[in-house]
């Protein structure tokens, strides 16, 4: 199967050293008035900011009014450095006894921090109910819309490639075709060339002819040869 792509297909005049010098040259020309600096043409462009570093995202909030993540930043650190993640601190789900069981106060604030564990693992249950009930159908769903983005984005390019293959063979078809007016128009040129040459030539022996002629009579009938001019030809 032939390659079709982008390429020309007929102008091999670069492969001339005369012309490749001068398109380079062109080139050179070119990039010097581009101002960047020489040799690095990103040099303009700004540096790409460390993803982690504690002053790129950057945040508002009530004790400063633009500072970096430094959560992120530690985050970053404990990972690039193979420290293992800290354990969680489950020290707030447990229920107490109270610390002096003779003081009333002690047994409600005892009694307060039980209600709310029992209220936040019924809360937990109650998500974790629904999230059994509804999330498969959720995550099936998700799944579903992402599998047709996908299908749409891989039918977009596929049509966007037929668009470019057939744009590129229509190029190919016109550069071949007109390959062959180029070469009959070449040859053409070089037939014609070559008869005006041999013309030349022709012309220039005939004149070196009559001249010699003109030379013999005057010297042999003197008086007797007219005065004629040289037509010379281009």
């Amino acid at each position: 199967m032939d390659v079709v792509d982008s390429l020309p297909y007929i102008d091999n005049d670069y492969d001339n050293e005369d012309t490749k010098r001068k398109v380079d040259s062109l080139i050179a020309q070119e990039m010097n008035g581009v101002p960047f600096v020489q040799g690095d043409y990103l040099a303009h462009v700004p540096p790409v900011p460390e993803l982690f570093n504690p002053g790129f995202f950057k945040y508002t909030g009530p004790m400063s009014v633009e500072q970096g993540s430094p959560i992120l930043h530690t985050e970053w650190q404990r990972v690039t450095s193979g420290r293992k993640l800290p354990p969680l601190d489950t020290s707030r789900y447990d229920v107490p006894e109270p610390s002096d069981p003779t003081q009333v106060t002690e047994w409600l604030k005892a009694l307060r921090n039980a209600e709310a564990q029992a209220q936040h693992q019924t809360i937990r249950q109650t998500n974790l109910d629904t999230l059994q009930k509804t999330g498969p159908n959720t995550w099936r769903t998700f799944n579903n819309e992402l599998q047709q983005t996908q299908s749409a984005c891989e039918a977009t390019k596929a049509d966007l490639d037929r668009v470019n293959l057939d744009i590129n063979r229509e190029r190919q078809t016109l550069q071949l075709k007109a390959q062959r007016t180029l070469d009959t128009l070449e040859q053409q040129w070089m037939e014609t060339t070559t008869q005006n040459i041999q013309l030349q030539l022709a012309c220039e022996h005939l004149e070196k002819e009559l001249a010699e002629m003109e030379e013999y009579e005057r010297l042999n009938f003197p008086g007797t040869v007219p005065q004629t001019t040289t037509v010379t030809t281009e």
